[in-house]
């Protein structure tokens, strides 16, 4: 065609527009005339708040999540409610906008981030930003309480305390200055101290202690952990303002309040999400969990309470409070076990609860839901391990087993397509620990020639790299746990009585509910490594003698697992002092269930079905057990 070919100077390639881009310029174009049409109606009182969307040009100043972090019932432009309130802890703007507040009253978003001050700390604008968008990518989707667009400017006069939780949340995964988790986590726990008391912003407030609760600050010893506390504080202050109640808190208010409806569901998801995170706090922890009435299974005038409600968040409710009822009664039933008939009794409890959990399996709808729901069979079923010999159903206890590799291999495969392990919960992590502690019990006991051992092996290892991923700083809690899971797991002695026979299976340390597996293993630790006598004497039959889980001829050697990975092995080993100070986890709880209900829980009719579907009348060869559980 003899056309000259020319480079321009002046050409700059440009990068394709993505679907997300071309659905967020639209939406932006639509609230524009939306707020165009506001700002002309001379009727809009002085100080309402006007939303405005954010320029093209200034997408570095509110921060948007991209179309794949939106939640399955949310798009961009159909965002959460808001997060951020006023002085009455009443949202500052509709749930489809994000308050950009000026000191007129009306939103912008034109002007860049401020700096902030705490105490002695100044963070820049560009800090402060990037931390937020971490926040609202990677932490705001799993919560269902936050906006997809926040402006810093609006939330730090409003709430201090949610400003900063929300940079130090963030910055777990701002690898540009890995220093500001270590400097604000301190502060951020005094000023959550400071704010228990306090009555002002209460949603603000509890916006900020469900992170907390959900993220705790990093720390080496569980004794500094203020997560349980928190946990117990956000639950009476949500209770202290009427959240358990259907509508927007009318009676528990001074003044009249406008029933709006997104106020109704903002309300709701915060409620609902309060009580999931402090009965999973306590639970994963080893306390009684709180169960509290609410009028949110009733439905009113035909109308159902949880509308606007995310699925995903129903589901963890009903699982939640599934698995807070069966944590209480079976933690009734632990303290009659050794009477007669007391372990026929709690072996008929843990098969009605597993049966109520088999109902939920319709309504996973998907794969985080399935693991929820696979750590809340692991801690029913790790009841067994209440039950001593010679009485302990073998055959529950390689159910447990496999329930135990399904949770690890859960995590490990979401965390392959998701990167789970940056954001993982505090809940995650010890229902991990849980799984590991059941198979390493499990594989050393007389039942290991019918498990599937290097299925177990595996699943052991993938979580020691994977809390080596999900630790924050050295020596924190994470990483001690992967020190510990080396360990126990290359130790000949930690189930060893003084007597010389190996008992893997008989818990001494049996007042922390379901986590009671994890604690005993903790003291085995301290007595194999940190040089500690045990606290706990060791448990006796009629005769006097000690009891074993089983024969010494059926007791296998930890020799007989192979150690792989053993250069990781040796690291760990070597880069922590057993000498050091040991992750206190808090031994003051006590099974002192005042509760006067019980008389009124009545599952007769399951119990039939429970025993028949999960075989506590049953013996279940270990081949058909996958089947089961799957």
């Amino acid at each position: 065609m003899k056309l000259n070919c020319v480079v321009l100077q002046s050409f700059k390639r440009v990068k394709k527009r993505t679907k997300a881009d071309l659905q967020a310029e639209l939406d932006r174009l639509s609230r524009q005339l939306d707020t165009a049409t506001a700002v002309d109606l001379d009727s809009a009182p002085s100080s309402s708040l006007i939303p405005l969307s954010p320029d093209t040009n200034v997408s570095s100043r509110v921060h948007q999540v991209s179309l794949s972090n939106a939640g399955p019932e949310q798009t961009p432009s159909q965002s959460p409610s808001n997060p951020m309130t006023n002085m009455h802890g009443r949202p500052l703007a509709p749930a489809t906008t994000s308050p950009t507040i000026s000191h007129t009253g009306v939103a912008s978003a034109l002007t860049p981030t401020s700096s902030q001050t705490l105490e002695d700390l100044e963070f820049c604008g560009a800090q402060i930003d990037d931390c937020f968008s971490l926040f609202l990518t990677h932490y705001a989707p799993k919560v269902h309480v936050f906006d997809t667009v926040l402006d810093p400017n609006a939330c730090h006069p409003q709430s201090p305390l949610l400003f900063w939780t929300i940079v130090t949340i963030g910055a777990r995964k701002y690898s540009q200055d890995p220093t500001i988790l270590m400097l604000l986590a301190p502060k951020v726990i005094e000023l959550a101290q400071r704010s228990i008391f306090h009555r002002e912003n209460p949603l603000s407030t509890l916006q900020a202690f469900l992170l907390l609760t959900i993220w705790p600050m990093p720390v080496d010893t569980m004794h500094k952990d203020i997560s349980p506390v928190l946990a117990g504080a956000m639950l009476n202050l949500a209770v202290a303002i009427g959240l358990h109640v259907h509508g927007v808190g009318q009676d528990f208010s001074r003044t009249t309040l406008r029933h709006e409806e997104n106020e109704r569901i903002f309300r709701a998801k915060l409620w609902l999400s309060c009580l999931i995170a402090s009965q999973s706090c306590t639970i994963s922890n080893g306390l009684p969990p709180p169960i509290v009435l609410d009028t949110y299974d009733y439905v009113s005038k035909g109308r159902d309470a949880l509308s606007g409600v995310p699925i995903e968040l129903r589901f963890r409710r009903k699982l939640s409070q599934t698995v807070s009822i069966a944590i209480l009664e079976l933690g009734r039933a632990v303290l009659s076990v050794d009477e007669p008939g007391g372990a026929s009794s709690l072996k008929s409890i843990i098969g009605v609860f597993m049966w109520q959990l088999s109902q939920l399996d319709s309504e996973c709808s998907d794969q985080p839901n399935h693991f929820f729901l696979s750590c809340a069979r692991l801690q029913i079923q790790s009841f067994h391990f209440f039950i001593r010999s010679p009485e302990i159903d073998s055959t529950s206890l390689v159910q447990l087993y496999i329930v135990a590799c399904t949770v690890i291999e859960a995590i490990v495969k979401m965390d392959g397509t998701e990167d789970v392990a940056g954001s993982s919960t505090a809940y995650i992590q010890k229902m991990l620990l849980l799984a590991a502690f059941v198979i390493l019990r499990i594989t050393r006991s007389h039942l290991a020639p019918t498990l599937d051992l290097e299925r177990g092996r595996k699943a052991y290892f993938a979580l020691i790299f994977y809390c080596r991923r999900v630790s924050l700083q050295d020596s924190d809690l994470s990483s001690r746990a992967g020190v510990i899971l080396t360990q126990l797991w290359t130790s000949k002695n930690a189930f060893e009585n003084s007597d010389g026979t190996v008992d893997c299976l008989t818990l001494r340390c049996r007042s922390r509910l379901s986590m009671s597996v994890v604690f005993d293993c903790f003291w085995r630790w301290r007595r194999e490594f940190a040089g500690q006598a045990t606290p706990y004497e060791e448990p006796r039959n009629d005769k006097g003698a000690t009891v074993a889980d089983a024969p010494a001829n059926n007791q296998i050697s930890p020799a007989a697992f192979p150690a792989a990975d053993l250069e990781y092995s040796q690291y760990m080993l070597s880069s922590w002092s057993p000498q050091g100070t040991f992750p206190d986890y808090g031994w003051a709880a006590t099974l002192d269930l005042p509760i006067e209900t019980w008389n009124a829980f009545q599952l007769e009719s399951e119990v039939g079905e429970g025993r028949t579907a999960f075989g506590a009348t049953q013996d279940f060869p270990a081949t058909q057990l996958s089947s089961v559980v799957s």
